[in-house]
């Protein structure tokens, strides 16, 4: 990263030349992934999602209308307090350190659900404090509102309008390596819309966002030439061979434009899935597609990224007690590694959860993820595990004690680290 005097305005980027103006409104009109038709019905009866009266919070009524009960809003807060051992905090192989740290998670949550529309407000915070290494804290916060709204019988509307204060990470590759140096800052902006509309048979899903990256000052280098804007379209057009089976595919296309000019990373991403949708009983949920992509970069000096990518989501319930839940997919990320145009990213991730009893539960995960870098020679593979308890006190109070693995390999050994994370959390809400 080099430091720059000058950023080039957010405006200039909806100039024709950049951009046409009609792809830059497409996403105001039409949400990414809006095609991703998520578990209804097994992911309600999923152990960790499942209502539980004696231990879900209650919530405060607010703005309520007495001659109206579905307009009532209810108010959600929450605040959860880990306290933790991290053995290698700087994700690192050698010289490896260790610390103690405190987080502390607040959360306020609106919520109204009508017969036709559905409305969230969700506010949230994450601020970590380490014993003896302050490079490490953070303070992410955040703000994001869901609607949803049927308009009609076969046709309803989403809405997902987000802001973030974030960091990256120190397994983050994009992360410096001196120890020295802070976690870096970064704002997100996004904005997504979507349109469900059934047609008979047929299931049409117009979806796109829009979103802006915008990193802050650090460690005395400006990381001006990171920000970014990313605008989406697709359009998964399905046939429901039953009630809940449904063949489906989905194009999409998408822009990414660095606002510094001279960066030279802008590309255009296009791409093509098809797949199938399983959703007919509480036991099982699946959702897979399939297809090809490719990433053009304008520079001719960074490699195109292209190839297979894939979708998964999976839930079974194979007892009243234990649910297994498997997730993976194919993402092309940006990088500043240099002489790298991007990472494509393969995950794929699965987990069981069990239920005790009623209030206890035992929760797992594994996964598995290859970062291919394109245009060096760079390969990045991450495993991660994590096993967890959860005792639910009752409705105002719970707590969770966990155990966290994380391990890179890496064709750059000096790269590689493993490390372990043991915290306590104590959650209070109402």
């Amino acid at each position: 990263m080099v430091e720059r005097k000058g950023r080039t305005s957010l405006l200039s980027l909806f100039k024709p030349r950049r951009l046409p103006l009609g792809l830059l409104l497409a996403p105001l009109v039409m949400v990414a992934d809006a095609g991703q038709a998520l578990a209804q019905l097994a992911q309600a009866d999923a152990v960790m999602h499942r209502p539980r009266p004696e231990f879900d919070p209650i919530g405060l009524e607010v703005f309520g209308d007495p001659g109206d009960p579905g307009g009532d809003f209810l108010l959600f807060p929450e605040i959860a307090i880990t306290s933790g051992y991290d053995t290698n905090i700087f994700r690192v192989k050698e010289n490896v350190v260790s610390d103690s740290f405190v987080e502390i998670r607040p959360r306020l949550r609106l919520s109204n659900e009508g017969d036709f529309a559905q409305f969230q407000l969700i506010f949230d915070g994450a601020f970590r404090r380490n014993l003896s290494y302050s490079q490490n804290d953070f303070n992410d916060f955040g703000g994001r509102l869901l609607y949803s709204r049927a308009l009609g019988e076969d046709t309803q509307t989403n809405l997902d309008l987000a802001y973030s204060r974030r960091h990256d990470g120190r397994s983050n590759p994009n992360t410096p390596q001196d120890r020295e140096l802070d976690l870096v800052r970064y704002n997100e902006y996004k904005a997504s819309l979507s349109v469900n509309q059934r047609l008979g048979n047929f299931v049409l899903i117009p979806g796109g966002q829009a979103s802006y990256t915008q990193y802050m000052r650090e460690n005395g280098v400006s990381n001006a030439d990171r920000d970014y804007v990313l605008y989406r379209v697709n359009t998964q057009i399905g046939y429901n061979i039953e009630e809940g089976l449904r063949v489906f595919v989905d194009p999409y296309m998408d822009w990414r434009r660095y606002l510094q000019k001279d960066v030279g990373r802008d590309s255009d991403g296009y791409g093509m899935s098809v797949g199938v949708l399983y959703d007919i009983s509480a036991v099982s949920f699946a959702q897979f597609s399939a297809g090809y992509f490719t990433q053009n970069y304008a520079n001719e000096s960074l490699e195109d990224a292209s190839g297979f990518n894939f979708n998964l989501q999976a839930i079974w319930n194979p007892t009243d007690q234990m649910t297994v839940n498997l997730t993976g997919g194919t993402n092309v990320e940006e990088t500043t590694v240099a002489g790298a145009s991007s990472t494509t990213r393969y995950s794929l991730s699965g987990g069981v959860d069990y239920e005790v009893q009623d209030n206890i539960m035992i929760t797992s995960l594994i996964g598995f993820s290859s970062d291919l870098y394109n245009g060096v020679q760079r390969d990045d593979q991450y495993l991660q595990g994590a096993l967890g308890l959860v005792y639910l006190t009752n409705e105002y109070m719970a707590f969770r004690l966990t155990y966290d693995y994380d391990a890179r390999m890496s064709t750059d050994q000096s790269l590689g680290y493993e490390d372990h994370t043991i915290a306590l959390n104590l959650t209070l809400q109402y």
